[in-house]
Formats: structure tokens, C-alpha cells, sequence
């Protein structure tokens, strides 16, 4: 999602254009790592199809899958967790921490939109914004291979959006901030939730084992120890996926905390306001959650504002 709208960006927003300003810093390194992802895991000889069970075929065919169900309300966050039935479910981290950081962003981008579009009419006449919409909607449906690079598995991903809740044309500057915000969150905070816990859950192999060797019993109370044992995949497997997901879930050496870039493109006083607003909210909430983490038993560290990177780089 992340590599598809930022070549829509750079394609169709110059860089004086306040969305590109917005979203820039959200998609450094995007292009590399998904790169590295196909060349070194879903591809002939990478690391899911030689060690898991799944196999490269079968990834894409898991792709395909979830596509048919993805949503736009799926990748809004305080939709997302309404629609499972997930609003009111005690000692839910994930959900408590992220809506305060899905709030943060939100403010941030609703601020900077309203600098820049007094009104609905500024939204709907500007048509560099509606060529990006359009192509982050039509040429993820339509899946011209002829048009280059774009992600050998991005169309598969994306056939059903205009048929599942995704804009194709902003006629409201509200629903400009809700798709900008969502890209923002998506890039950070949703990457960081499920990227980074990686190695804590499946580096107990049990948990998650990158194949079985034997079916699993058909029945209950059929497994002993020795049919675990002969189950589990080979110790060469094994350590493959454990060191693909540590790779994976180590943070780099050039960590860029969320709202942190150097790449500061706005130079306007109030936007610059804005952005120093923001980080004094991110830093507010990144205090908070230390605060609560520190009467659990098993914290829960990975919406931490100080935690999530700004873009997806591993």
C-alpha cells in the first residue's frame, strides 16, 4: 500500500504541493525495502518459498485472498477495531494506544489541510490532488504491467478498491485528511504494531513454526511430546526463519522516531507550528504509555511514539 501511493506521489505531486510535503517523510526507503522483500523472500530461492511451508506460489495466492476482503474501513484504525467488535474489550494496548496515536496524526493533518484548502471547492479544483487519488485507485485496479516497476504483487492487492469504501475523488477536504491520515498511520504506527512484535511472539518456535513436518492430529489429546518434536520443522529451517524475523524486527542504526525527519519541507510559520505541536503530542503520549507500562507484567511497547519509525524501512 505504502510503495503504491508513494509512486502515485512522486508522479503526480510536485514538491511544493502540501500533501507531497505531508506524506514525503512517511515513505523513506518504502522503494528499497520492498525491493529487498521480493528479491529476498517471496522470490525463486527466497526465504518463504526455501524454508516455510506456505512456499512463494501459495504467498501470493494468500495476497489474493486477503485482497478480495481488504476495506478502506480496515485500514482506518478506529473503524477497523468498531467493526470487529473490539471497542470495549479490557486491557486492549494495541487499540487504547493506538487510537490516542491515530487522534495525534489526525489533528496534525486536519491542521495542515486547513491551512492550505479554505474550503471544499480548493479541494475539488485542485487537480494535481485528484490526478493522485485517481491513480493510487484506477492504476492499482486496472494492473497495466506495460507501465513499469510499479510491484510485481500491488495490483493483486488492489483490484477491489473502488468497490470497497476507497475514494476515487476528493469532493470534501474531510475526506482528504481521513485518506492522508490513514496513509500516515498505515506507514508508521501499523508497520511498527505488526513488523517490530515479529521476533518476541515467533521467537518461540512453537508459537509459530515456519512448517510441520507431519499433519496436525485430527483429534484432541492425541499429541504427546515426540509427536510435537517430529512435527516441528528441522533445526536448518528453523534458523533461517528465526534470523530472517530478527532481521526483520531489528531496529536500524538510522531509527527516525515518528514526526522526527530531518526532511523538514514545510517552511511556512504555521505549519512549522503545527509540526512542533505534533511532536509535543507524540512525546506526550510516548510519556504516557511509559508510565502505564511500567505497572504491567508484559508492557506493551510497540505504539510507543519513540518506538514507531516514521516509514517503513525494514
Amino acid at each position: 500500500m505504502s510503495e503504491l501511493v508513494a509512486m502515485a506521489t512522486i508522479r503526480n505531486l510536485p514538491m511544493v504541493h502540501p500533501v507531497y510535503k505531508l506524506l514525503v517523510p512517511h515513505f523513506r526507503f518504502t522503494l528499497e525495502i520492498d525491493m529487498l522483500a521480493r528479491q529476498l523472500l517471496i522470490s525463486d530461492g527466497g526465504s518463504l518459498k526455501e524454508y516455510t511451508a506456505v512456499g512463494g506460489a501459495a504467498t501470493l495466492e494468500f495476497l489474493r485472498k486477503a485482497s478480495a476482503s481488504l476495506t478502506y474501513q480496515d485500514l482506518c484504525f478506529p473503524d477497523d477495531i468498531t467493526g470487529r467488535g473490539m471497542d470495549s474489550v479490557p486491557g486492549y494496548y494495541y487499540r487504547d494506544d493506538g487510537l490516542r496515536l491515530w487522534d495525534i496524526i489526525h489533528r496534525y493533518v486536519d491542521g495542515i489541510i486547513s491551512c492550505y484548502y479554505r474550503c471544499d471547492d480548493d479541494v475539488i479544483r485542485d487537480s494535481e490532488l485528484q490526478s493522485w487519488i485517481n491513480e493510487i485507485i484506477v492504476f492499482g485496479h486496472l494492473g497495466d504491467e506495460k507501465r513499469g516497476t510499479l510491484s510485481p504483487f500491488v495490483t493483486e492487492n488492489l483490484k477491489l478498491l473502488m468497490d470497497l469504501g476507497f475514494p476515487h475523488f476528493f469532493s470534501l477536504a474531510l475526506e482528504l485528511t481521513d485518506f492522508v491520515t490513514m496513509v500516515i498511520f498505515t506507514a508508521s504506527a501499523q508497520h511498527a504494531a505488526v513488523n517490530n512484535s515479529q521476533l518476541d511472539y515467533f521467537g518461540w518456535m512453537p508459537n509459530a513454526p515456519v512448517g510441520l513436518q507431519r499433519p496436525p492430529p485430527a483429534c484432541r489429546g492425541q499429541c504427546s511430546e515426540r509427536s510435537l518434536l517430529d512435527s516441528f520443522p528441522d533445526i536448518n529451517a528453523t534458523a533461517h526463519g528465526l534470523a530472517t524475523l530478527y532481521l526483520l524486527s531489528k531496529k536500524p542504526s538510522d531509527f527516525v522516531p515518528l514526526g522526527s525527519s530531518a526532511e523538514q519541507h514545510f517552511t511556512e510559520t504555521v505549519p512549522m507550528e503545527m509540526a512542533a505541536h505534533f511532536r509535543g503530542d507524540l512525546k506526550r503520549l510516548s510519556c504516557d504509555i511509559r508510565a502505564r507500562n511500567v505497572d504491567l507484567k508484559l508492557p506493551y511497547v510497540y505504539l510507543d511514539p519513540a518506538e514507531v519509525e516514521d516509514s517503513m524501512t525494514r
